[in-house]
């Protein structure tokens, strides 16, 4: 996962909202969907909130992060809305309504859930366990998206293969993150880029370059 910083609620949603009081997401129509779909895409950076993989033009869904069945008074909080790509297997399909544990919402999203190179994903804590067994981001399928998405990432920044990260110096690393990090000219970021972020993380030893002052 990569943490999601929320930004306003689109419009046409606070609008709704003011229009119609006391009603839930199942409510909406498409005419107001559709914006959320697009202003989460946005604040997103075109990748889906739980695979981080890019979502491919119009397929993409919302998503609960406390699912609207047991928390239907939160359907319509622009907090626990995101947007999932449309994969069968994991993320908004395989949750169905059940609510996770740890979302992208939260910044321990990023140190509870460890990428390895060859694609293999583990939690670290029992809610990042379970979060991705809901989610089935453990899936052979992703696990294979993911490898080949470090490669591919990797050969990008001059590390080919990707087991040459590891011999960059920590400066060198925490430059390839800001340049993984950086989104391009659609403000869009590259699918699995936080994989990538995450495994170069590991890496790093912080304690040599505590007085850097390199922001990632």
């Amino acid at each position: 996962m990569r943490r999601i910083v929320k930004h306003e609620e689109c419009t046409e949603l606070a609008t709704w909202k003011t229009h119609n009081p006391g009603k839930v997401y199942n409510d909406l129509d498409g005419s107001v969907r559709q914006p959320i779909r697009k202003s989460l895409l946005k604040e997103q950076h075109g990748l889906c909130a739980f695979c981080c993989d890019r979502i491919p033009k119009e397929k993409f869904r919302n998503a609960h992060l406390f699912s609207q069945r047991d928390f239907p008074q939160k359907s319509l909080e622009w907090d626990n809305i995101v947007v999932s790509c449309e994969k069968k297997y994991c993320c908004d399909t395989k949750q169905g309504g059940v609510s996770i544990p740890l979302t992208p919402l939260m910044k321990e999203c990023e140190k509870e859930i460890k990428f390895y190179a060859s694609g293999r994903i583990e939690g670290v804590t029992e809610r990042a366990k379970i979060t991705i067994k809901t989610l089935g981001l453990d899936d052979y399928r992703l696990c294979t998206m993911r490898r080949v998405a470090l490669q591919l990432l990797a050969q990008r920044e001059g590390c080919d293969p990707i087991q040459e990260v590891s011999i960059l110096s920590d400066e060198e690393k925490l430059l390839l993150i800001q340049a993984i990090n950086t989104p391009d000219e659609e403000e869009k970021l590259p699918s699995f880029a936080p994989v990538l972020v995450n495994f170069v993380k590991t890496l790093i030893d912080y304690e040599q370059i505590s007085s850097s002052e390199t922001k990632f």
